[in-house]
């Protein structure tokens, strides 16, 4: 084999392994690494052998288990070919055995499948391929060691440097002898009675130096009776596998500990407990209130921006005992440690709190993040980080679920609750499999006329024991367990048959629209915009008598303002109509908005509520009316449940309203009833001439 260069421009690369699925996961974050790759692939012991006879190779992945032979035998194989060249095992686990018996054999690294991934394995191929120039190198200078580029010393049992290269001089002057004290040498006396009863006459080790990281290989010389030590500056190296280490155990973006650290922390904690009853803890589990309609807003770069500055704010108002982590998305944990009561705990809640009633300032907006805050206190329960995370984000979330900006103490009674909304998620989920859940439509009207224009279609679960269930309820839980998307699948099947039975039996006096909530999940569900799609083409609606408006939150369209608008578009060619549910509650523009394909504005139902007494309120319904009908859109008010309320929306402009002052939701056969009623609904004359 020909002499392999310091940094090749282009690794040569053999790998062998009989699974398709490996060798393309290796092949793609290869790709994606900066260094060049020429990659072979044999999937037997002879293919991969022959290829090894065929050409250069810097260096060789082997699957440990390959179907002709073992791994092992062709690591023997490549070792008796080739003394230096690196060979890197694939396991499917890391047992201790394991390992031993492959690096006997010769390999140089091993790697678990479980754990390969783009940033370690180019650097354990970049690593091995050094290491083997650096042994390949040592043979080489062995022969003239004077002029080698590392140092070289050669020293007796006493103590005495007998030899020393010119580098090795540079290194070391002056140096007292015995030399045993020094760190590049101390510890070696002992092994001359190793080396001289056994036959293994080398081996390294790493030494730290000053600023620097050596790697040396000692060898035995029998015939002098000395240690031969090469020695090798892997301290830049050794800068990169800290830097790793690093980044392993800490968030990119905020640079506190993260997930890993963080239950490394709690491990201890838990430990420390268990041998001291007077060690007392308490995990508090953060979560940002208001963060999802910032980041779907305003943009990941601008919510980066906000963790950013949560994260100092955070380190600013706790101790230096205390620890934070960024545990993920929007959530932080401090881990705190107190006397003998939990008012320390408390007092650090409340201080918190505070501190985020303050705005925050991003490219000159102001930017509120009110905070939810579970505590969960240390005690002998708890066996593991996990129990301990758990009962925090319990507290968490029933801060959260009674208004946020508050903080909770886990009680066992919270644990009951969430065993119960867990059955509720299973029931809900059998529900909607048995066809459980019933719509119910809620009559739109144009306020000019008092005439009905539309319904809005929403669902209704009443269950076998403990009647109604709330919707805010069990569309919570629908959307936290992804079932949101199976129930709105059923809701918009129902919708779509409703319209096409009073399609087939009925004619209108004017166009009827039929409004049906999609989840901002859903909205970003290129499968379930594909369901629309085709069952909107399938059931062939009408759309001069039956209108399908689809309603849609702000926040939903403006993530990804561009793709929304093909998104959009796409639906508004299949004859539906586009309302924005809940305006006023986000971040976006009424001038961004002019660019979709948008026909409604619906405002939420806290500005109604409130503008009667609330000037503020009030001018902002007025302000969104205005605007809307400058950009040629409509605007519907909804929650209407005052007279009042209705004639000063009609004073305003508004175009619609909908609310229990004109009707409350309704099953299809009582909304048909009223359709008929107030004749704007008529027999078909396919019916009619039966």
């Amino acid at each position: 084999m020909s002499t392999r260069e310091d940094a090749p421009t282009t690794i040569n690369l053999l790998v062998v392994d009989d699974d398709v699925v490996d060798r393309m996961q290796i092949r793609r974050i290869l790709n994606k690494s900066p260094q060049s790759y020429a990659i072979y692939e044999a999937t037997t012991y002879e293919e991969g052998l022959s290829l090894f006879k065929q050409h250069h190779f810097h260096c060789v992945l082997v699957d440990y288990l390959l179907p002709d032979r073992d791994g092992k035998e062709l690591v023997q194989a490549l070792r008796q070919i080739d003394e230096f060249v690196p060979i890197i095992v694939i396991t499917g686990h890391g047992s201790e055995e394991l390992v031993c018996e492959i690096m006997r054999l010769g390999a140089s690294d091993y790697i678990v499948k479980s754990k390969i991934d783009e940033d370690m394995l180019p650097k354990n191929i970049e690593y091995t391929i050094r290491q083997s120039d650096s042994r390949r190198k040592i043979q080489m200078l062995s022969t003239f060691p004077e002029y080698a580029p590392i140092p070289i010393w050669e020293i007796s049992p006493s103590g005495q440097i007998t030899y020393a290269n010119r580098v090795a001089q540079q290194i070391l002057r002056d140096i007292p002898e015995p030399v045993w004290n020094h760190p590049l040498f101390e510890d070696l006396p002992r092994t001359f009675p190793i080396f001289r009863q056994t036959n293994k006459w080398e081996f390294s080790r790493e030494v730290r130096f000053g600023k620097h990281v050596f790697l040396e290989f000692i060898v035995y010389v029998p015939a002098n009776d000395v240690l031969r030590i090469y020695a090798i500056d892997i301290s830049e190296q050794k800068k990169l596998e800290e830097q790793l280490t690093y980044r392993a155990l800490h968030d990119p973006l905020t640079g506190l500990p993260n997930r890993n650290a963080l239950m490394q922390h709690i491990s201890q904690y838990l430990e420390r407990a268990r041998r001291d009853a007077s060690f007392h803890f308490a995990l508090l589990f953060l979560d940002l209130d208001r963060f999802k309609i910032v980041n779907d807003s305003l943009g990941h770069l601008f919510g980066d921006k906000i963790l950013m500055d949560v994260a100092q704010r955070l380190k600013e108002n706790i101790s230096e005992k205390d620890i934070l982590s960024r545990f993920g998305g929007d959530e932080f944990i401090i881990l705190t440690q107190y006397e003998h009561d939990a008012t320390e705990v408390v007092r650090l809640a409340e201080k918190i709190l505070r501190v985020f009633d303050q705005p925050f300032f991003v490219l000159k907006e102001r930017i509120y993040t009110p905070i939810s805050i579970g505590i969960a206190l240390s005690s002998s329960r708890y066996e593991s980080p996990e129990e301990l995370l758990r009962d925090a984000d319990i507290a968490m979330y029933r801060a959260k679920t009674l208004g946020g900006n508050q903080f909770m103490i886990f009680g066992k009674d919270m644990h009951r609750h969430t065993v119960e909304r867990f059955q509720t998620e299973n029931e809900l989920r059998q529900a909607i499999q048995q066809n459980n859940i019933r719509i119910v439509l809620q009559p739109i009207i144009q306020l000019a006329t008092e005439d009905i224009v539309g319904f809005e279609i929403l669902a209704r679960w009443t269950h076998p024991i403990r009647g109604p269930i709330s919707p805010a309820t069990f569309i919570g839980i629908a959307e936290e367990s992804g079932l949101i998307a199976a129930l709105g699948e059923w809701v918009f099947i129902q919708a779509l048959q409703t319209i096409r039975a009073w399609q087939d039996r009925w004619n209108s006096k004017r166009p009827i629209r039929l409004n049906i909530n999609i989840s901002n999940r859903q909205f970003r569900d290129d499968r379930f915009i594909e369901f629309l799609i085709h069952n909107i083409q399938q059931f062939q609606i009408d759309t001069r008598r039956f209108i399908l408006a689809l309603e849609l939150t702000e926040s939903a369209v403006m993530e990804d303002a561009e793709t929304s608008k093909l998104i959009l578009s796409a639906l508004k060619g299949l004859g539906t109509e586009i309302h924005i549910d809940d305006f006023g509650t986000g971040y976006s523009s009424l001038t961004y908005l002019k660019k979709l394909p948008i026909d409604v504005l619906k405002i939420d139902r806290s500005f109604i509520i409130s503008m009667i007494d609330s000037k503020e309120d009030y001018e902002i319904i007025r302000a969104i009316i205005s605007m809307a009908h400058n950009l040629e859109k409509r605007v519907t008010a909804e929650g209407v449940e005052r007279e009042i309320q209705a004639k000063t929306l009609l004073k305003l402009g508004c175009d619609f309203a909908q609310g229990y002052f004109f009707y409350p939701p309704m099953s299809p056969k009582s909304v048909e009833e009223v359709l008929i009623q107030h004749e704007m609904l008529r027999p078909s004359k396919h019916i009619s001439s039966g």
